[in-house]
């Protein structure tokens, strides 16, 4: 493990990676305009978020309820406020905030499931802002958020060419035709 250099600030470490890997990280980091550092840390952050203490979390949300009752939220304000809202209850069900009991969670797991049920359309769009246009058509496709860099450079998958737009249903894109015995 390499040592963090003076005046950095942050953890650094040696990373051996798989053959080719490094060179498919630089090249969807360079295509997306990020740097590979960027990229990694873009993606472990997404799959490793940090756990928060339930107190901790609960202070930084009434933070920004002052501000709010105070008469001085912007839109933007009130949208991050019910994003950390909606963030803290997915964490207290998800386990992420920690020092809730077990009933606790399973009444705050039930909740959520309903709210889920009610507000889908709502999530998957929150949901869909976390991805770059690659990895949105890879998650439409596969469920995975897989890129891929080809021998040639370029960068996948992308929308397939002579796709049909995305309001026309599978019917309408490829009719079936059912021939009646009596016009044979």
């Amino acid at each position: 493990m390499a040592r963090a250099r003076p005046g950095r600030g942050s953890d650094q470490f040696a990373l051996r990676l798989p053959e080719g890997l490094r060179d498919r990280i630089k090249a969807y980091a360079a295509y997306q305009g990020r740097s590979m550092n960027e990229e990694i840390v873009r993606i472990l952050e997404r799959e490793f978020p940090e756990p928060w203490v339930a107190g901790e979390r609960i202070d930084e949300l009434l933070e920004m309820l002052g501000v709010i009752q105070a008469g001085q939220a912007t839109n933007e304000g009130i949208s991050k406020l019910a994003s950390e809202l909606h963030d803290t209850i997915e964490g207290i069900y998800s386990g992420r905030v920690q020092g809730f009991d077990q009933n606790t969670r399973r009444d705050i797991s039930n909740r959520y499931q309903e709210w889920q049920e009610r507000e889908f359309e709502r999530q998957s769009d929150k949901a869909a802002a976390e991805y770059d246009a690659v990895e949105e058509v890879s998650l439409e496709r596969t469920g995975k958020s897989e890129k891929f860099v080809y021998e040639d450079g370029s960068v996948g998958p992308q929308p397939k060419k002579g796709s049909p737009p995305a309001d026309i249903s599978p019917d309408e894109e490829f009719p079936l035709f059912i021939i009646d015995e009596d016009d044979k």
